[in-house]
Protein backbone atom coordinates (compact mmCIF):
# COMPACT_ATOMS: atom_id res chain seq x y z
CA UNK A 1 0.00 0.00 0.00
CA UNK A 2 1.42 3.33 -1.03
CA UNK A 3 2.20 6.39 1.37
CA UNK A 4 -0.06 9.23 1.03
CA UNK A 5 2.06 12.26 1.48
CA UNK A 6 0.81 16.05 2.25
CA UNK A 7 4.02 18.08 1.71
CA UNK A 8 4.61 20.99 4.40
CA UNK A 9 2.49 18.19 6.82
CA UNK A 10 4.59 15.30 7.07
CA UNK A 11 6.41 14.12 10.03
CA UNK A 12 9.96 12.77 10.19
CA UNK A 13 9.24 9.18 9.84
CA UNK A 14 6.65 9.79 6.60
CA UNK A 15 9.12 12.60 4.85
CA UNK A 16 11.48 9.76 5.55
CA UNK A 17 9.62 7.19 3.80
CA UNK A 18 8.71 10.22 0.95
CA UNK A 19 12.22 10.67 0.00
CA UNK A 20 13.03 7.11 -1.10
CA UNK A 21 13.63 7.65 -4.62
CA UNK A 22 11.79 5.31 -7.26
CA UNK A 23 13.93 6.49 -10.70
CA UNK A 24 11.91 8.06 -13.16
CA UNK A 25 11.46 6.16 -16.65
CA UNK A 26 11.97 7.89 -19.62
CA UNK A 27 9.53 6.75 -21.96
CA UNK A 28 6.17 8.58 -22.46
CA UNK A 29 4.13 6.46 -21.75
CA UNK A 30 5.91 5.31 -18.59
CA UNK A 31 6.02 8.93 -17.50
CA UNK A 32 2.47 9.62 -17.30
CA UNK A 33 2.03 6.54 -15.36
CA UNK A 34 4.83 7.65 -12.65
CA UNK A 35 3.27 10.81 -12.63
CA UNK A 36 0.16 9.78 -11.87
CA UNK A 37 1.46 7.48 -9.12
CA UNK A 38 3.43 10.12 -7.92
CA UNK A 39 0.98 13.17 -7.59
CA UNK A 40 0.40 12.83 -3.91
CA UNK A 41 2.62 9.89 -2.83
CA UNK A 42 5.98 11.33 -4.80
CA UNK A 43 8.97 13.40 -2.82
CA UNK A 44 9.91 16.81 -4.83
CA UNK A 45 12.95 15.00 -5.28
CA UNK A 46 10.86 12.44 -7.68
CA UNK A 47 8.96 14.69 -9.58
CA UNK A 48 11.64 17.01 -10.07
CA UNK A 49 13.47 14.14 -11.95
CA UNK A 50 10.72 12.94 -13.69
CA UNK A 51 9.57 16.60 -15.42
CA UNK A 52 13.47 16.55 -16.57
CA UNK A 53 13.13 13.35 -18.30
CA UNK A 54 9.61 14.43 -19.84
CA UNK A 55 10.98 17.50 -21.10
CA UNK A 56 13.84 15.57 -22.78
CA UNK A 57 11.24 13.33 -24.02
CA UNK A 58 9.18 16.19 -25.68
CA UNK A 59 11.86 17.58 -26.96
CA UNK A 60 12.25 14.79 -30.05
CA UNK A 61 8.56 15.76 -30.66
CA UNK A 62 6.74 18.12 -32.72
CA UNK A 63 3.55 19.68 -30.67
CA UNK A 64 1.33 19.21 -30.30
CA UNK A 65 1.43 15.53 -30.24
CA UNK A 66 -1.41 13.45 -29.07
CA UNK A 67 -1.44 8.99 -28.41
CA UNK A 68 -2.07 5.92 -26.42
CA UNK A 69 -1.29 5.25 -22.61
CA UNK A 70 -1.08 1.64 -21.40
CA UNK A 71 -4.01 1.06 -19.26
CA UNK A 72 -3.97 1.67 -15.11
CA UNK A 73 -3.68 -1.23 -13.27
CA UNK A 74 -5.89 -2.08 -10.13
CA UNK A 75 -3.15 -0.92 -7.32
CA UNK A 76 -2.85 1.96 -9.10
CA UNK A 77 -6.15 3.67 -8.18
CA UNK A 78 -7.03 1.32 -5.58
CA UNK A 79 -6.22 3.86 -2.50
CA UNK A 80 -7.93 7.30 -4.39
CA UNK A 81 -9.49 9.17 -1.46
CA UNK A 82 -13.37 9.30 -2.14
CA UNK A 83 -12.96 7.73 -5.88
CA UNK A 84 -15.85 5.97 -7.71
CA UNK A 85 -15.25 1.59 -7.85
CA UNK A 86 -15.24 1.48 -11.89
CA UNK A 87 -12.54 -1.29 -13.40
CA UNK A 88 -9.78 0.80 -14.66
CA UNK A 89 -9.25 -2.27 -16.97
CA UNK A 90 -11.88 -0.69 -19.01
CA UNK A 91 -10.33 2.55 -19.47
CA UNK A 92 -8.48 3.23 -22.74
CA UNK A 93 -5.56 6.09 -21.99
CA UNK A 94 -4.73 9.01 -24.17
CA UNK A 95 -2.23 11.77 -23.91
CA UNK A 96 -1.72 15.01 -25.41
CA UNK A 97 0.98 17.14 -24.85
CA UNK A 98 0.35 20.63 -25.66
CA UNK A 99 2.19 24.17 -25.87
CA UNK A 100 0.84 26.98 -24.40
CA UNK A 101 1.65 30.70 -24.12
CA UNK A 102 1.02 31.41 -21.08
CA UNK A 103 3.47 32.13 -17.57
CA UNK A 104 3.27 29.47 -14.76
CA UNK A 105 1.81 32.05 -12.40
CA UNK A 106 -0.75 32.66 -15.36
CA UNK A 107 -1.25 28.79 -15.58
CA UNK A 108 -1.40 27.99 -12.13
CA UNK A 109 -3.79 31.02 -11.22
CA UNK A 110 -6.69 29.61 -13.85
CA UNK A 111 -5.95 26.07 -12.77
CA UNK A 112 -7.10 26.92 -9.51
CA UNK A 113 -9.46 29.43 -9.40
CA UNK A 114 -12.61 28.28 -8.88
CA UNK A 115 -15.24 29.86 -11.76
CA UNK A 116 -14.04 27.66 -14.06
CA UNK A 117 -17.65 28.05 -15.83
CA UNK A 118 -16.01 31.45 -17.12
CA UNK A 119 -13.37 29.73 -18.89
CA UNK A 120 -14.61 26.65 -20.34
CA UNK A 121 -17.98 27.48 -21.99
CA UNK A 122 -18.88 23.62 -22.33
CA UNK A 123 -19.50 23.25 -18.87
CA UNK A 124 -23.84 24.01 -18.03
CA UNK A 125 -23.30 24.47 -14.32
CA UNK A 126 -19.92 24.30 -12.44
CA UNK A 127 -19.38 24.27 -8.23
CA UNK A 128 -15.96 23.70 -6.73
CA UNK A 129 -15.57 23.10 -3.07
CA UNK A 130 -12.06 23.64 -1.23
CA UNK A 131 -11.07 20.64 0.88
CA UNK A 132 -8.22 21.96 1.94
CA UNK A 133 -7.16 25.90 2.40
CA UNK A 134 -7.11 28.05 -0.23
CA UNK A 135 -4.87 30.89 1.49
CA UNK A 136 -2.10 28.40 2.69
CA UNK A 137 -1.92 27.21 -1.19
CA UNK A 138 -0.98 30.00 -2.58
CA UNK A 139 0.84 31.52 0.32
CA UNK A 140 3.12 27.70 -0.15
CA UNK A 141 2.52 26.76 3.44
CA UNK A 142 1.41 24.04 1.47
CA UNK A 143 1.80 22.21 -1.63
CA UNK A 144 -1.08 20.52 -2.11
CA UNK A 145 -4.76 22.17 -3.08
CA UNK A 146 -7.78 19.79 -2.88
CA UNK A 147 -11.25 20.48 -4.24
CA UNK A 148 -14.52 18.69 -5.01
CA UNK A 149 -16.18 19.34 -7.98
CA UNK A 150 -19.63 18.65 -9.21
CA UNK A 151 -20.92 20.15 -12.87
CA UNK A 152 -22.96 19.66 -15.98
CA UNK A 153 -21.73 19.31 -19.15
CA UNK A 154 -23.25 19.16 -22.58
CA UNK A 155 -20.86 17.74 -24.80
CA UNK A 156 -20.89 16.69 -28.80
CA UNK A 157 -21.65 13.24 -29.32
CA UNK A 158 -21.43 12.79 -25.38
CA UNK A 159 -25.07 14.02 -24.45
CA UNK A 160 -26.13 16.15 -21.28
CA UNK A 161 -24.48 14.59 -18.07
CA UNK A 162 -24.25 15.28 -14.86
CA UNK A 163 -20.81 14.66 -12.98
CA UNK A 164 -19.05 14.24 -9.54
CA UNK A 165 -15.01 14.95 -9.34
CA UNK A 166 -12.36 15.05 -6.92
CA UNK A 167 -9.09 17.12 -8.22
CA UNK A 168 -6.20 18.62 -6.70
CA UNK A 169 -3.30 20.64 -7.40
CA UNK A 170 0.61 20.38 -6.76
CA UNK A 171 3.49 22.87 -6.64
CA UNK A 172 6.89 21.43 -6.93
CA UNK A 173 9.48 24.09 -6.56
CA UNK A 174 12.79 22.87 -6.17
CA UNK A 175 14.10 22.07 -9.32
CA UNK A 176 11.35 23.22 -11.24
CA UNK A 177 9.12 25.40 -11.21
CA UNK A 178 6.38 22.65 -12.11
CA UNK A 179 2.87 22.07 -11.70
CA UNK A 180 0.55 18.84 -11.11
CA UNK A 181 -2.89 18.34 -11.28
CA UNK A 182 -5.34 14.75 -10.50
CA UNK A 183 -8.51 13.93 -10.91
CA UNK A 184 -10.34 11.38 -10.54
CA UNK A 185 -14.75 10.45 -10.28
CA UNK A 186 -16.54 9.96 -7.06
CA UNK A 187 -18.88 8.06 -8.45
CA UNK A 188 -20.26 7.56 -12.12
CA UNK A 189 -21.88 10.24 -14.04
CA UNK A 190 -25.32 10.72 -14.73
CA UNK A 191 -26.75 10.75 -18.42
CA UNK A 192 -30.14 11.77 -19.52
CA UNK A 193 -30.21 8.47 -21.39
CA UNK A 194 -29.97 5.63 -18.60
CA UNK A 195 -28.14 3.42 -21.54
CA UNK A 196 -25.08 5.49 -21.74
CA UNK A 197 -22.44 4.99 -19.28
CA UNK A 198 -19.29 7.18 -18.26
CA UNK A 199 -18.11 4.95 -15.51
CA UNK A 200 -13.55 6.06 -15.07
CA UNK A 201 -12.31 9.33 -15.77
CA UNK A 202 -9.04 9.32 -14.22
CA UNK A 203 -6.66 12.61 -15.28
CA UNK A 204 -3.12 13.59 -14.44
CA UNK A 205 -1.87 16.71 -15.91
CA UNK A 206 1.61 18.77 -15.62
CA UNK A 207 2.51 21.64 -16.66
CA UNK A 208 6.45 23.00 -16.78
CA UNK A 209 8.08 26.27 -18.08
CA UNK A 210 9.29 25.39 -21.72
CA UNK A 211 12.51 26.62 -22.92
CA UNK A 212 11.51 28.93 -25.76
CA UNK A 213 9.27 30.25 -23.40
CA UNK A 214 5.25 29.78 -22.11
CA UNK A 215 4.37 26.31 -20.62
CA UNK A 216 4.36 22.76 -21.94
CA UNK A 217 1.06 21.03 -20.84
CA UNK A 218 1.36 16.97 -20.29
CA UNK A 219 -1.93 16.01 -20.25
CA UNK A 220 -3.34 11.98 -19.68
CA UNK A 221 -6.44 10.26 -18.87
CA UNK A 222 -7.96 7.32 -18.44
CA UNK A 223 -11.86 6.72 -19.83
CA UNK A 224 -14.02 4.16 -19.82
CA UNK A 225 -17.27 5.58 -21.68
CA UNK A 226 -20.28 3.67 -22.98
CA UNK A 227 -22.75 5.92 -25.53
CA UNK A 228 -24.50 3.08 -27.85
CA UNK A 229 -23.08 0.72 -30.28
CA UNK A 230 -19.93 0.95 -31.40
CA UNK A 231 -19.26 3.93 -29.52
CA UNK A 232 -17.14 3.84 -26.38
CA UNK A 233 -13.56 5.24 -25.48
CA UNK A 234 -12.01 2.20 -27.56
CA UNK A 235 -13.54 3.24 -31.00
CA UNK A 236 -11.80 5.03 -33.53
CA UNK A 237 -14.61 7.69 -33.92
CA UNK A 238 -14.61 8.44 -29.98
CA UNK A 239 -11.32 8.39 -29.75
CA UNK A 240 -10.76 10.88 -31.87
CA UNK A 241 -13.51 12.75 -30.47
CA UNK A 242 -11.84 12.80 -27.05
CA UNK A 243 -8.44 13.49 -28.87
CA UNK A 244 -9.73 16.90 -30.27
CA UNK A 245 -11.89 17.91 -26.66
CA UNK A 246 -8.50 17.39 -24.78
CA UNK A 247 -6.76 20.44 -27.42
CA UNK A 248 -10.06 22.16 -27.41
CA UNK A 249 -9.58 22.37 -23.86
CA UNK A 250 -6.70 24.42 -23.59
CA UNK A 251 -7.72 27.03 -26.23
CA UNK A 252 -9.62 29.11 -23.76
CA UNK A 253 -6.99 28.87 -21.30
CA UNK A 254 -4.14 29.99 -24.25
CA UNK A 255 -6.42 32.66 -25.58
CA UNK A 256 -6.80 34.07 -21.33
CA UNK A 257 -3.19 34.02 -21.13
CA UNK A 258 -2.65 35.87 -24.79
CA UNK A 259 -5.13 38.46 -23.08
CA UNK A 260 -3.73 38.89 -20.01
CA UNK A 261 -0.55 39.81 -21.38
CA UNK A 262 -1.37 41.55 -23.86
Amino acid sequence: MPVWCYPGTMILPMLLACASTDPAPADIDGLFHYFWDKYRAGSDEELVEAITHAQAAVARLDLPATGSLTRLSSAQVADLPAANTGDPAKSAGLYLINPLPCTMEQLEALIIDADQQALHESYDTYQRSFLTSFDDYVARRSQLLDWDTDYSASLAFYGNYDNAVRSGARHVPDGGPGLLSGSWMREAAVFEDPDQIFDTDYQIEVWWPAPEGGVIHYYGIWRHMYLGPNLTTDDEFVVSITLAELENWDKPVAERCEADAG
